[in-house]
């Protein structure tokens, strides 16, 4: 101990208590040779290693793809010989197990077709009834998607369409009777000799209904509505072979992937069904 220590308590308690960050301070309690005691008081300085950063766990990939081809596309980079593709028709989704003996955690590639953006107004429209005004609006803005009826007659014609009175409950059926409803149409500007414009039962597109997919047609079926209030005239789009087609595209999308040289190169397989994991039950 060093004599200003000696003379200054509150120097050696200060060094008692104080551990200044990165030393380190040693007491030893020494006999002398002429039979005293010595406090010793060493104080030596840490040199730590630099701490190396530590990198968070990179996050599981789920990631999701549009169509069959940027699915092949991703399998043939990152996929291997355990990739499994569950086909899920029910769905219409597909997912790629990547590897299916890994002992870190599974990871799944999903396959969700899109709507094509051509279609999805369509789409959105479908079941929906609304005033003619807003339906004529509508076809207005998508008619180069109809193939039949010529869509731009099809504006000329319903544009000038005007309900009369003549709206009448009815039991008949034919063109301008739809679900019991007889509708008689007058043409502001222009005589018509029977006095009736037919309005068109069906619409037919042309149009991809998945991104990815080729361009097929798609029949919609027109029923109108007269419930007594203005306006008076409703449109409702109808398609019953909507749901048929969805599948038949997607069943494409399907036999794409079966058929794909890129999974057996790989060894991998496509199976029906959907991938579900869970934990193991244990005896205790």
């Amino acid at each position: 101990m060093s004599e200003s220590e000696e003379k200054n308590p509150d120097a050696l308690q200060s060094l008692i208590t104080v551990f200044p960050e990165g030393e380190t301070t040693a007491f030893e309690l020494a006999e002398l040779a002429s039979g005293g005691k010595e406090l010793r008081i060493t104080r030596t300085e840490n040199k730590l290693a630099p701490i190396e950063p530590v990198r968070v766990e990179t996050p599981a990939r789920a990631h999701t793809t549009h169509t069959a081809t940027g699915l092949l596309t991703y399998l043939q980079q990152y996929g291997g010989k355990n990739t499994v593709v569950y086909v899920d028709f029910t769905k219409r989704q597909a997912f790629a197990v990547l590897d299916e003996h890994a002992e870190g955690g599974i990871e799944i590639i999903q396959l969700r077709p899109q709507i094509h953006p051509r279609f999805m107004p369509w789409f959105k429209m479908i079941g929906n009834s609304v005033p003619m005004p807003d339906f004529v609006d509508f076809i207005r803005r998508n008619r180069k998607t109809i193939i039949e009826p010529n869509g731009r007659a099809l504006i000329l014609q319903i544009s000038q369409l005007k309900s009369t009175k003549t709206t009448e409950l009815q039991q008949g059926k034919g063109i301008t009777a739809t679900n019991g409803i007889m509708v008689t149409y007058k043409v502001d500007g222009k005589v018509v000799d029977s006095g009736v414009v037919e309005f068109p039962e069906q619409l037919k597109l042309i149009t991809p209904i998945f991104v990815g997919t080729k361009a097929t047609e798609v029949e919609l079926d027109i029923v109108l509505d007269s419930p007594g209030t203005e306006p008076d005239i409703f449109v409702e789009l109808v398609s019953a072979d909507l749901e048929e087609a969805m599948v038949a595209e997607f069943d494409r999308l399907a036999e794409q992937l079966n058929a794909a040289t890129i999974l057996t190169d790989l060894g991998g397989r496509v199976v029906l069904g959907s991938p579900d994991y869970r934990s193991w039950d244990y005896l205790r």
